[in-house]
């Protein structure tokens, strides 16, 4: 009885819906559910991925139509490409790469290196032209603007030579390393731009007045000698220089170079350590430096303050002056007095005094204060200390070192002054003297005598 009531109520609750041919009630049909689309799109380097992609955009396609319309986008996300892998030997020129015309220029926009010079002349039909090679890294050899060479080896090379014109710009944007620069032609860039060059594998020459910019901010040293001559420079910044015998500093005869503030920058360079020659001289006329008729002189700083600067000697830093011009043995005295009560041409109590200079230069050759007052006279230092005399020894008797060189004195000049130098750069300890004409040109050694 129980069944049959449940069985009637059944068939009362779907009489509603209708029956089937096959005599079976059915619940309506929900429908096909509507589809889940994709849609990609390639994604430009960016915010989304630093290098680049594809953009992936996933919803329902509510109105069925096959297409992910912009409204039933549900979820957006990206799938990034990984940083390319540049292989700095993949584009080197093997060779003088020389940039002659802007067509050059083009070709060499994806070399990475050059093993061999990278000569900037421009051939003798095209006028000014910048140069930018911005995936260049290193150069094995020189970046020049000049070049003697003619055509060989089916690399390109100009017959003669041909300045760059005065208005070439020179923009090295990823240049890290170069074996040398050496830039002197007649007409060389006005503007060179090395923002990443950190080392320079050789030496360092700006020698023209048409060089009115020179950018290389993080430039961290080079490994043998700085020349900067005849610029239209406004400013410089020095980085170290290589300490071998044959480094050399030298800043002259720039026009926009302050002559003080130069000597200021060749102190500091001593003080870091620096042992090469030192050359200062006839830069531009500036705050310090001499002015007046015109002459060479006229463009050298007057300022002992600056000419002479505190080196550090025998390990005293505060009692010892060198002074980057060369003058006669009278002069240098007059500027070693200039810079205060008490300093004169250095003295020495001892040989081993005398061995110092060689760990503050190579060939350190300077005027001392030791003298012939006249002709024949016995040598006298121009000061020394009371409580402290001292006979300087010759080759032929030495106790303990000679202060003369091997034959020295020989009275060539009778007066003679005495200037210190070395025989030997390599050994720190080679320094001796020599007897000289009084007239002759040397740098100040300076000395204070409390």
């Amino acid at each position: 009885m129980k069944l049959f009531c449940l069985s009637a109520l059944l068939c009362g609750l779907v009489a509603c819906s209708g029956s089937g041919d096959d005599g079976v009630d059915h619940i309506p049909d929900a429908g096909t559910p509507p589809d889940v689309l994709t849609k990609t799109a390639p994604e430009a380097a960016g915010s989304n991925c630093q290098y680049g992609g594809t953009e992936v955009q996933v919803g329902v396609d509510q109105n069925g139509n096959g297409i992910l319309d912009a409204g039933e986008v549900q979820s957006t996300f990206y799938i990034c490409d990984q940083a390319p892998t540049t292989d700095p030997l993949a584009s080197v020129y093997y060779g003088e790469l020389v940039i002659g015309s802007p067509a050059d220029v083009a070709a060499a926009q994806s070399y990475t290196g050059v093993i061999g010079d990278l000569i900037i002349s421009p051939d003798s039909d095209v006028s000014s032209f910048d140069v930018e090679l911005p995936n260049l890294m290193f150069v094995a050899g020189t970046l020049t603007d000049c070049s003697f060479f003619g055509n060989q080896g089916g690399a390109k090379f100009p017959a003669t030579t041909k300045p760059v014109p005065p208005s070439t710009t020179v923009s090295l944007a990823a240049l890290q390393v170069v074996g040398g620069v050496e830039l002197e032609c007649a007409d060389s860039p006005e503007t060179i731009s090395l923002p990443a060059l950190t080392g320079i594998h050789g030496a360092l020459l700006l020698d023209n007045a048409n060089i009115v910019a020179w950018s290389a901010p993080v430039l961290a040293s080079v490994e043998t000698s700085i020349d900067v001559t005849n610029t239209g420079l406004t400013a410089l910044k020095l980085p170290a220089i290589g300490n071998s015998p044959q480094s050399s500093l030298t800043i002259t005869d720039n026009a926009q170079l302050d002559d003080c503030a130069m000597d200021d920058l060749a102190g500091a360079v001593r003080r870091g350590g620096f042992r090469g020659q030192i050359t200062i001289n006839e830069n531009g006329a500036g705050l310090g430096s001499g002015s007046g008729s015109g002459s060479d002189e006229d463009t050298t700083c007057t300022d002992v303050a600056h000419v002479c600067q505190a080196v550090t000697i025998g390990g005293d830093a505060a009692d010892w002056r060198e002074c980057y011009q060369s003058m006669d043995f009278g002069s240098a005295r007059a500027m070693c007095q200039a810079i205060g009560t008490g300093w004169d041409l250095a003295y020495f109590t001892s040989i081993a005094d005398e061995e110092t200079l060689g760990a503050l230069a190579y060939s350190p050759t300077y005027w001392i204060g030791y003298y012939q007052a006249e002709a024949s006279a016995p040598y006298t230092w121009v000061q020394a200390p009371a409580n402290q005399t001292f006979a300087p020894q010759s080759f032929m008797d030495p106790t303990d070192g000679a202060f003369w060189n091997n034959g020295e004195p020989n009275g060539d000049a009778n007066p003679d002054c005495v200037q210190s130098f070395t025989y030997d750069g390599l050994d720190p300890n080679s320094v001796v003297a020599n007897d000289t004409a009084c007239d002759n040109a040397y740098m100040p050694l300076c000395r204070y005598l409390p």
